[in-house]
């Protein structure tokens, strides 16, 4: 026998490409009749979580420039 038959395991990440995330991720919505769309993070948002030398932080923009401030509930308002 060339290859031996194992059961699968469920918990093992999975690899996929961005067609078929993108393909789950609707599915996945229409599934779960989310009121909000499962979807995938942008380059920026994945940059952003992976680079903690440009996140924003107390209203001020990326490399130190001004030009938000921080609302009531502590979400950061620009052009305010």
């Amino acid at each position: 026998m060339l290859f031996n038959a194992i059961d699968m395991r469920w918990d093992w990440p999975v690899d996929a490409n961005y067609h078929e995330a993108r393909a789950f991720a609707a599915w996945r919505t229409e599934q779960d009749g989310a009121a909000v769309r499962y979807r995938l993070i942008t380059e920026a948002e994945h940059n952003l979580i992976r680079n903690t030398n440009d996140r924003c932080a107390h209203g001020s923009m990326p490399g130190g420039g001004g030009g938000g401030r921080t609302g009531h509930d502590g979400e950061v308002q620009w052009g305010a």
